[in-house]
């Protein structure tokens, strides 16, 4: 990975010789039209479907590494025949060095493209998935600043030899190439693990159905097309538009650039945070919002001094620094240059990254070449258009009344297809991305201006109202004493109020004082805070009440006496381990067993499950009966606990769960159990003759063999009393507990008769499977 991005640092020299202001200004100082600018523009756009063929030939007949090799050198080779065109420029007729000029500059972007989905794919086959979003980001980060260095140091060398001749740009371009070949010689150090020979068949029918399978992939291209049209509708004219009508140097490019880029290098780290913690999704939807802002700016930066100029103008000479001797426009365009470079680091990172992990690695590289392909012609066809445009905006009657320019059309138009993308992004399903909503309003509620607002609102007289919805919004640290108040607060609303948002906030620790105050408010008599009070301290993990928390078992509310038990399951108190067993045990404790049996579950083990067995057998309310039958099976499965999780599987999808868990009893050759049979008498709803076969399965497993009739040998387990015959399942270890449960889960299902509990069934056949998964099973 490390040469990968060595290779980039090396290739930016280059590449700051063959695009952007360089660019731009090569093709000036060598006569060209607009015309003959645009089409030179176009052409890295028109030959993208190139990637498609080079991915097809490369599988079809070369080895990867080989193949881009090659085309690298072709590439580098066509850019020196354009250095040593330029150079002797002067000496050729206009029309035949335009059109070698051209015909060079289509050989190097069809070498260029015919590589690009290969280089991709061979970078993200040797990135691990979970390093993807790390290493891309580091790459940008890296190009940035070796683009910012290079990009100077050209501006520089263009300005001091004069930007004006064209001698300048072919020694430039001459210097890059030496780059670009060290570079080349960089990237071909890495190894490929692309095989030498491999059988390879493609049919465009199978490619396109694959395609179609790929939903995200999709979803991805059209996103990234539409912002492709909205970046190459200006982009065309960018540079020409700075140095023709705005009349920067390359000198002052550069120094755009080069703030720009150190905004990007800086949000690189921000970004790589944002993507692992959020998602790459909601990433690229808010930047796409902030680049139709970018290009709002772009829209009123017209020549001279303008509205932004003024502004950034004043805000100097407020803080006391001198303007004089600016370049006109230049402070005004600075700000639209460090929001572009801000915005553009999470898009292009979030691209490359999701470009490179979205799809099999098996059409990866086909995928990848059809997503620039479908970019590229998007960005073409834009490109091509906002030439046409550009001439109607010059006697469009709006702009001018606004003394906006023709190139301040083609921003305002680009910017709306920025809003237009995120349509096309909405049904993306990127797994564990968090909803960009949901992003931006966390951004809002924890920004440290609102904390700020809100204490100093807090610190005034407030209507009793008011202070209860600010309360309720407010953050912690700068309003702390405000809770402590609240707490204390005459007004019954402004307690609850408080006492609400104190047991939902997320704030890693309570201010001690707090605490305190939370403690004492177990034993007030305003019995409806003493729950709230109780949560809010199991919700922040405050050990330090577990003694009033324990003593509150005792007391004569039961809703209170059932909250302070959730709260010491939640806190896994050790300390309360005792006095829950002897919830469970006493029968005038009633109101409380599946609060306990919870609690104990959270931080008990096995040796507790037979005393839950029996708070679940006592519960008649059915979702009571569920919880203790949860408690039960999370006391007896190893942490972390999954019971939950495979509970709602079966609740959502029924049947889904059992099925799961009987094909992986059947997997076991040892029971000699069908898988198809044992579905089958599922399907049938014959859950207790299912039942039972498992456990004859599990019994006569070298322990009880030669067992035969499933349900008289069942029954013959049993003694009067509830107790078991054989001394195996008299035993106090994690596997006679299983079998023992699992008996006893067949007897309750064998009473219900006709109208079985699938949960019931659900809940043995975990059993069953976690200790045939033992080590002594």
């Amino acid at each position: 990975m490390n040469c990968f991005i060595a290779t980039m640092a090396l290739w930016c020299v280059f590449g700051a010789t063959i695009g952007g202001s360089i660019l731009s200004g090569m093709l000036l100082s060598i006569g060209m039209t607009d015309s003959q600018i645009g089409a030179v523009m176009s052409l890295s756009l028109i030959f993208l479907p190139m990637q498609l063929l080079g991915s097809i030939l490369q599988r079809r007949f070369f080895h990867r590494k080989k193949f881009w090799m090659v085309l690298a050198v072709c590439h580098y080779s066509a850019f020196l025949a354009i250095a040593l065109l330029v150079a002797s420029w002067g000496r050729l007729n206009q029309a035949t060095a335009v059109g070698l000029f051209m015909g060079f500059f289509a050989l190097a972007q069809i070498a260029s493209q015919l590589q690009g989905a290969t280089v991709l794919a061979w970078i993200g086959e040797l990135v691990p998935f979970r390093e993807s979003h790390r290493f891309w980001t580091r790459r940008t980060a890296v190009q940035i600043v070796a683009s910012v260095l290079a990009g100077i140091g050209m501006g520089l060398l263009a300005d001091h030899f004069g930007r004006e001749k064209s001698s300048t740009y072919a020694f430039l371009l001459g210097v890059g190439l030496i780059f670009g070949y060290l570079s080349f010689i960089t990237q071909a150090i890495p190894p490929d693990p692309e095989r030498e020979e491999k059988p390879f068949h493609f049919h465009l029918g199978e490619f396109l159905g694959t395609l179609w399978k790929e939903s995200n992939f999709r979803y991805l291209s059209g996103f990234f097309a539409i912002q492709s049209i909205g970046n190459w509708v200006m982009s065309a004219f960018t540079f020409v538009y700075l140095q023709r009508d705005m009349e920067f140097s390359q000198t002052d490019i550069q120094i755009l650039l080069a703030m720009s880029s150190l905004v990007s290098f800086v949000s690189g780290y921000l970004f790589t945070a944002f993507g692992n913690r959020y998602g790459r999704k909601p990433l690229l939807m808010i930047c796409s919002v902030l680049k139709f802002g970018e290009f709002l700016l772009w829209g009123t930066l017209t020549p001279g001094n303008n509205w932004l100029d003024h502004s950034m103008i004043d805000f100097l000479n407020l803080i006391h620094i001198p303007t004089g001797g600016i370049t006109p426009g230049l402070l005004g365009a600075a700000p639209v240059f460090l929001l572009g470079g801000f915005v553009n680091m999470g898009l292009n990172s979030g691209q490359l990254s999701l470009l490179t992990t979205e799809g099999n690695k098996e059409n990866q590289s086909f995928l990848i070449a059809f997503f620039f392909t479908l970019t590229g012609l998007a960005g073409a066809a834009a490109a091509f258009a906002s030439g046409f445009l550009f001439e109607f905006f010059r006697t469009f009657e709006l702009l001018t009344r606004f003394q906006l320019t023709a190139f301040n059309g083609l921003a305002l138009v680009g910017s709306v297809f920025f809003l237009i993308c995120l349509v096309s992004l909405a049904p993306f399903r990127e797994l564990g991305a968090a909803p960009a909503g949901k992003v931006v309003r966390s951004f809002l509620s924890h920004n440290p201006f609102r904390a700020v607002f809100q204490a100093h609102v807090l610190a005034s007289p407030l209507e009793e109202s008011r202070r209860a919805e600010t309360l309720g919004s407010a953050g912690s640290g700068l309003a702390d004493n405000e809770f402590l108040l609240g707490l204390r607060s005459p007004s019954s609303m402004v307690r609850m109020r408080t006492l609400l948002h104190l047991a939902t906030m997320d704030s890693d620790e309570l201010d001690p004082a707090i605490t305190d105050e939370l403690q004492q408010l177990l034993q007030s008599k305003t019995l409806s805070v003493r729950p709230l009070a109780a949560m809010t301290l199991a919700k922040h993990n405050v050990t330090q009440a577990e003694d009033a928390l324990i003593a509150s078992f005792n007391d004569r509310d039961p809703d209170f006496v059932n909250t302070t038990i959730y709260c010491a399951g939640l806190l896994h108190l050790e300390k309360a381990r005792e006095p829950l067993r002897a919830i469970l045990l006493s029968p005038a404790r009633e109101f409380s067993r599946s609060a306990a049996a919870e609690a104990l579950s959270r931080f008990g083990d096995y040796h507790d499950a037979e005393l839950i067995f029996t708070a679940y057998l006592s519960e008649s309310d059915w979702i009571l009966s569920r919880q203790c039958l949860l408690s039960l099976l999370r006391t007896m499965t190893p942490p972390p606990h999954h019971v939950m999780r495979l509970f709602e599987e079966e609740e959502k999808t029924p049947g889904a769960r059992i099925e799961q868990e009987l094909l992986l009893l059947a997997g076991r050759p040892s029971l000699g159990l069908s898988a198809e049979v044992l579905t089958g008498m599922f399907s049938a709803g014959e859950y207790t003759t299912l039942l039972a076969k498992v456990l004859v399965a599990e019994l006569s497993d070298e322990i009880l063999p030669g067992a035969m009739n499933d349900e008289h040998f069942l029954l013959e387990r049993f003694l009067p009393g509830g107790r078991f015959r054989d001394k195996f399942l008299q035993g106090e270890d994690l596997r006679a507990n299983a079998l023992r449960l699992q008996l006893r889960f067949w007897q309750l299902l064998r009473r219900e008769g006709s109208d079985p509990d699938r949960f019931k069934l659900l809940g043995a056949l975990i059993l069953a499977r976690l200790q045939l998964e033992q080590p002594n099973a």
